[in-house]
């Protein structure tokens, strides 16, 4: 396992990952850090881990209608699809975790 810092939200994550999927899971967090600045989300007047949820359920909406549109048949893109879903449910875990925290300060 190695470890690897992701730009979100202009803050710093450190995520571990399995060894070469370090530029995949920087170009992710690329997609997820766009879908928060496309939101506003230094406007919307909400938490930080509500920007990150409502960021991961954008993503996760965009991987199930691709998946409409995808004969069954296409491995690589299911895979890519289980691997949006896995980033958005790890977004959704952490939100819950800066949600806490900052509610504890």
């Amino acid at each position: 396992m190695n470890d690897v810092k992701l730009s979100v939200g202009k803050r710093t994550y450190t995520v571990a990952c399995a060894g070469g999927e370090e530029d995949h899971l920087r170009h992710l967090a690329g997609m997820v850090d766009a879908r928060l600045a496309a939101i506003g989300a230094d406007l919307m007047g909400q938490t930080e881990a509500k920007n990150l949820l409502i960021a991961a359920l954008i993503l996760a909406d965009e991987v199930h209608e691709a998946k409409k549109a995808i004969p069954a048949n296409r491995d690589d893109d299911d895979r890519l699809a289980e691997t949006l879903e896995t980033l958005a449910e790890r977004l959704e875990k952490s939100a819950a975790k800066l949600e806490r925290a900052s509610q504890g300060a």
